[in-house]
């Protein structure tokens, strides 16, 4: 039985769903790995608009679990078939977190250049996510380049930025290296 069927069926019984369950349900599902449940609920209430007014961390949930469902070009074509107007860091961080998933590097530092043309790079996040992606392709000049980036334009590191940030230069093998990190 599909998420929406329950639903309904909730629903048809008498149980008036608040969108508070609805997310918290939804919370639950993707801690537990359950992606494609999480995903039919978001669609459920999508279908009933009249009802739930979803903000744009929904949406950023929805774009990622969309890419987590059916793919990064099915989240790509979401992403592409909603409003400018309501596109905003988290839905732009979102389909980054997919592109940098799929080691999709090319698309990844395009999207970041245009997070950082909107103004939407202001905080560790994107730059952590992007981070993440030189690690996994043993790019480790890279991190070192965001790092130096984070801190000309005064974005603070937080405990993951320095982890990446840690974790690159134990990679790089650099005692040298190591030392440094430690005082700064």
């Amino acid at each position: 039985m599909g998420a929406a069927s329950v639903l309904n069926q909730c629903e048809n019984e008498g149980k008036r769903l608040s969108k508070w369950e609805l997310c918290r349900i939804v919370r639950e599902l993707r801690k537990y790995k359950r992606f494609k449940p999480a995903l039919e609920v978001y669609e459920w209430m999508n279908n009933r608009i009249e009802r739930f007014r979803l903000s744009s961390s929904d949406t950023a949930i929805q774009l990622d679990l969309i890419a987590k469902v059916r793919g990064v070009s099915s989240a790509e074509d979401y992403f592409i078939r909603l409003p400018d107007t309501v596109k905003d860091k988290r839905i732009y961080g979102a389909l980054l977190n997919a592109y940098v998933g799929i080691k999709e590097r090319e698309k990844a530092e395009s999207l970041m250049e245009l997070m950082r043309n909107k103004d939407y790079a202001n905080h560790p996040l994107p730059f952590n996510v992007m981070m993440t992606l030189y690690m996994k392709l043993n790019e480790y000049d890279e991190v070192e380049k965001i790092v130096s980036e984070m801190k000309q334009k005064n974005i603070p590191l937080d405990l993951y930025s320095y982890n990446i940030w840690l974790s690159a230069r134990g990679s790089h093998g650099s005692v040298e290296g190591m030392e440094q990190f430690l005082n700064n």
